[in-house]
């Protein structure tokens, strides 16, 4: 319109004043923005586990970690109370858990061998401890199974009657509780502070069925990544393990 061209020719005539008045308002709030940011709270999840073998569930479980964490801190167990840990060299352990998660973003996952390395078992209240004073403003998400946290409507789930501390660690630390098809989570089976992460496909292969697949000299393709496939039969691991 003319109107519009008007004003379009009166800012062409404008002293250069006033653009850099917007660039540096423009930088202003721009700096606001990365300073509110820097204030959010990092969330972390923590996902323990035996991977051992490393299968297709634990890649799953990461990748929908890593989308709604800022980080997830993998931490593969150590002996503990799980004697199968032991028969497989910790090395080979270490190495096929590298091989699973190398093709999710790097930027979202670290890795904590710390209990694989040293051949120890650390329980979840002394993770929480060791983590929370490494990110002391993060919030922290132990990932665990929806079997874990079954029964809590009774007071009798796995985590208050096996885990150490178990009373302690089910008031007090946060738990990303993940459900899907082949076992879902029922609500009133939660810990008071967790969240449910829907996972949409079925992830029933735990570790124990490959291994016994393994024994029996049957194919695991369907279960394990090809890379970690090929590390076991090059290795030789799992032949007569259960």
């Amino acid at each position: 319109s003319k109107r519009a061209f008007g004003r379009d020719m009166e800012e062409s005539f404008m002293s250069p004043h006033f653009t850099e008045r917007y660039l540096a308002l423009e930088k202003f709030i721009l700096s606001q923005d990365q300073s509110n940011k820097q204030f959010e709270k990092q969330k972390i999840a923590i996902y323990g586990s035996g991977v051992n073998p490393p299968g297709r569930n634990h890649e799953v479980i990461v990748e929908k970690l890593a989308e709604l964490f800022d980080t997830v801190i993998i931490v593969p167990r150590g002996i503990g109370t799980k004697p199968t840990l032991a028969d497989i060299a910790s090395h080979h352990r270490k190495a096929m858990t590298l091989l699973a998660f190398q093709d999710i973003d790097p930027d979202k996952i670290r890795f904590d061998f710390y209990d694989l390395e040293n051949n120890v078992f650390t329980p979840t209240y002394l993770l929480q401890e060791r983590y929370a004073k490494e990110f002391p403003d993060a919030e922290l998400y132990f990932a665990v199974g929806g079997d874990l946290v079954a029964g809590d409507r009774d007071g009798n789930s796995e985590i208050q009657r096996e885990w150490v501390r178990g009373e302690d660690v089910w008031k007090n630390i946060k738990f990303a509780v993940i459900s899907h098809p082949a076992l879902p989570v029922n609500s009133a089976d939660l810990p008071p502070n967790s969240k449910i992460i829907e996972i949409n496909e079925s992830i029933y292969a735990r570790s124990t069925f490959i291994r016994e697949r393994l024994a029996r000299g049957e194919s695991i393709e369907d279960l394990v990544k090809p890379k970690v496939v090929r590390y076991i039969k090059e290795h030789g691991l799992y032949l007569s393990h259960t």
